[in-house]
């Protein structure tokens, strides 16, 4: 068995599909010959979860059309089964969508491959406009050609396994898995404030996944009855953070730590200097957020979301405190509970290590992989 993880890429920092795909191929290559296939964008591999000597082999592609021009040239060494990451934007960005499309079908159909098809992303956001529809429409028939030609078709969460098994129903009959994203922060040791402290929270990931209500609802009880609690907010934006914070919910920049542009060393050190993970997802928190996953690998307990997106593993895991997304006061209530009790603090966080190790792991999240591609249901 040979296999070829192949991944479109982002400039992005903490780009989580660059990361999961290196990171995956890293586990993988410890169990069989492994290539990582790099769309163009990016000169140097990235080393999340390649820092050992299972780091496979990386191949650049300079341009989407070589997938199909070096078709007959064994590309990256004629691997039996490829594993692609696909999110349309970077596709769309570097005119790879049609390109990948075609070869995925000479692959599967030519050259008898088996193809898993990890669907990160899919769609677009629902926008009223002709554009927005038309956008729609066309994304959803390339995702249905693509699972046309996939082996097997992967998802993060299990929300989008029935979104995408509704689109495929009448097309494809692969196999769907839903399989979590893991981290690629490396683990720090905990460093916990001393019992009697005010607690230190953080939030770490983009503004746009945030509820606005819920984020002005954590700024007020922060300001009002917070008893000192600090609060620090990772993410890629300093402009981005406080325009939410500030410009849209009003709360006063001087009660939030911005901690933006960090490495990954740097956002361990913070990730395990903090009490409790504040994760007011607009979606609810899922197995898709990298964010919240890594929370979980840094023991941290989470105060989130249970909405539209939030997978079971998650609701009843009492490493999380969950309210409904719409629910400033039960949200509020559950951060004031888990900041005055330290007892539970520590019990969240040993329920959050446990979490992470039983589900989201790297060698657990390859191994699901290749379960997966050992079922004997749907075409081989």
């Amino acid at each position: 068995m040979r296999l070829a993880v192949l991944c479109p890429v982002s400039t992005h920092a903490f780009d989580g599909v660059r990361d999961y795909a290196s990171a995956l191929a890293a586990q993988l290559a410890a169990r069989a010959p492994t290539v990582l296939v790099l769309g163009p964008g990016e000169t140097t591999p990235p080393v999340a979860g390649m820092e050992d000597r299972r780091a496979p082999a990386v191949v650049h592609l300079q341009a989407w059309r070589q997938l199909w021009t070096r078709r007959m040239e064994g590309l990256c060494g004629q691997p039996d089964i490829w594993i692609v990451q696909y999110v349309p934007q970077p596709l769309v960005a570097h005119g790879g969508l049609l390109w990948l499309t075609a070869w995925l079908w000479y692959a599967r159909f030519v050259r008898r491959c088996r193809v898993v098809l990890t669907v990160h992303e899919y769609d677009v956001p629902w926008i009223r406009s002709v554009r927005r529809i038309a956008a729609q429409l066309a994304l959803r028939a390339v995702m249905v050609l693509m699972g046309l030609a996939a082996s097997r078709v992967v998802v993060t969460y299990e929300a989008e396994r029935a979104k995408l098994s509704r689109l495929l129903r009448w097309t494809s009959r692969a196999p769907i898995a839903v399989i979590p994203v893991g981290t690629s922060f490396p683990a720090a040791a905990p460093g916990r404030h001393a019992s009697g402290r005010p607690p230190s929270l953080v939030m770490f990931g983009q503004p746009a996944n945030m509820s606005g209500p819920l984020v002005s609802a954590l700024g007020r009880w922060l300001v009002e009855a917070g008893a000192g609690a600090s609060l620090h907010w990772i993410g890629r934006s300093r402009g981005e953070i406080l325009a939410l914070w500030s410009t849209a919910c009003g709360l006063p920049a001087d009660v939030l730590d911005v901690q933006d542009g960090r490495s990954g060393e740097e956002v361990s050190r913070l990730l395990a200097e903090a009490d409790a993970c504040v994760a007011p997802i607009v979606d609810g928190i899922s197995t898709r957020r990298s964010t919240v996953i890594t929370a979980l690998a840094h023991a941290l307990p989470v105060v989130g979301t249970d909405g539209a997106c939030t997978d079971d593993v998650l609701r009843r895991s009492s490493a999380c405190l969950l309210s409904p997304v719409g629910d400033a006061e039960g949200f509020v209530r559950n951060l004031a509970l888990l900041a005055r009790d330290t007892g539970r603090r520590a019990e969240m966080s040993r329920a959050a290590r446990a979490l992470f190790n039983e589900h989201f792991a790297w060698d657990r999240i390859a191994d699901a992989y290749l379960a997966h591609l050992s079922e004997r249901a749907g075409a081989a």
